[in-house]
């Protein structure tokens, strides 16, 4: 009786306790060896999954030999590799999964690669080893471009960051509208910071809405890090485009802590100044536009976002866009059509604009350019986007107006 009730009821229960002879028994009743479990707390992942989740290395060989695929994704669009990294967090099931084919630099749903995981968790044995398998800091092109140096700025770990340095990581590298400086600057990790500028980091590379490292050390209330900064060479007087026109003393003075008055008074005895103080061609914002980011083209419904900067300048302007492959079928390139328009309120009334067809790369971007005028009204743009759904998942993944 009890021998029953312990032996395992299905393939993922099997793989999980790492008992090679149930596998076979299942797979040889017909049970789906890339079957996708679907729970409460488990969503598709394969009897792979839960061999590598458990760190059941007999398993692993054992299911891979019968045909598991090595690289099925669950519904987060996470391979096995992947869990390895943040889940059973084992070198040698890491090192099992590469030598049976993973895919070193596969992305998820996320964009993130294994190594962006490993570094994010600050993982400095997995972060080596994926490196000398041959994994990139940098995967992708464009919003679909990975940063693993920005994925270990949010702890901070300058261990990982020296691996990643000597790998030759881009440092100025964005991802989602930020930069591992930004981000270590915001959290206030000074030590990471240092080594982020004496590798040559830009110390006025300005992230979404024009926030500069300096506005973001502000956040963090370090003083230390906002002179660290300054040392570097950031500019004081920088203004930001977001909910409020502001510089960094202005940030410093609106936050009104014990600490950012500090800054605040800091700032001003080294010539900062507030938005209001400067000339208005600088507190006009240029005309350009963030990259939009990962807008899944899922149906035919229209797409629209805020022309940022706020207020944009009048006249001629480039709107530039790329539409990419959605990660999963890279071989599909998107073939629909591609209309805009503008307006000054959300309903955007104005009349529907062909774009010219875009050119293909080797890497089955579709990159469209076309020429456009902004008027005074112009707040809001949309895009309608015409393809076969079934055939061309992808995603808008850069858009921008630059100037003519």
């Amino acid at each position: 009786m009890f021998g029953n009730f312990f032996k395992p009821k299905d393939l993922w229960t099997a793989a999980k306790r790492g008992d090679t002879k149930a596998i076979e028994a299942f797979v040889a009743a017909r049970q789906d060896i890339n079957g996708k479990k679907e729970t409460f707390r488990v969503e598709g992942d394969t009897p792979l999954h839960f061999a590598v989740r458990h760190g059941q290395r007999d398993a692993i060989k054992t299911l891979v030999k019968l045909g598991a695929s090595i690289n099925e994704r669950n519904k987060s669009g996470q391979p096995p590799l992947m869990d390895a990294v943040t889940e059973s967090r084992r070198e040698d099931v890491v090192e099992l999964l590469l030598d049976l084919g993973a895919k070193i630099d596969a992305q998820d749903k996320l964009g993130k690669t294994a190594l962006d995981w490993a570094a994010f968790y600050g993982s400095v044995n997995l972060v080596q080893l994926l490196l000398r398998r041959g994994a990139k800091p940098n995967v992708g092109q464009g919003a679909k471009r990975t940063s693993s140096i920005a994925e270990c700025a949010h702890h901070g770990n300058t261990e990982v960051l020296k691996l990643l340095l000597k790998a030759g990581v881009d440092v100025n590298a964005m991802r989602h509208g930020s930069h591992a400086l930004g981000t270590a600057s915001t959290f206030g990790h000074e030590g990471f910071v240092r080594l982020l500028l004496e590798a040559g980091a830009d110390p006025n590379l300005a992230e979404e809405e024009g926030t500069t490292p300096l506005i973001a050390a502000v956040a963090s209330k370090r003083i230390s890090v906002v002179k660290t900064l300054v040392e570097a060479g950031a500019k004081l007087n920088v203004v930001r485009f977001g909910g409020r026109i502001e510089t960094a003393l202005d940030f410093a003075e609106w936050l009104d802590k014990k600490k950012t008055r500090e800054i605040a008074e800091y700032l001003r005895s080294i010539g900062a100044k507030r938005a209001s103080e400067l000339p208005t061609s600088e507190r006009t914002p240029p005309l350009q536009e963030q990259e939009g980011t990962f807008w899944q083209l899922r149906d035919k419904s229209d797409l629209q976002a805020v022309i940022k900067p706020w207020p944009p300048k009048v006249g001629p302007a480039k709107l530039n866009i790329e539409i990419s492959p959605n990660g999963y079928d890279d071989s599909v390139a998107f073939q629909g059509t591609l209309e805009y328009r503008l307006g000054s309120s959300e309903e955007c009334t104005g009349s529907w604009k062909p774009i010219k067809r875009g050119r293909k790369d080797e890497d089955n971007n579709v990159k469209f350019s076309e020429n456009i005028t902004l008027t005074s009204g112009a707040i809001f743009i949309q895009f309608k986007v015409q393809s076969d759904w079934d055939k061309e998942p992808t995603m808008l993944t850069d858009w921008k107006i630059d100037p003519p």
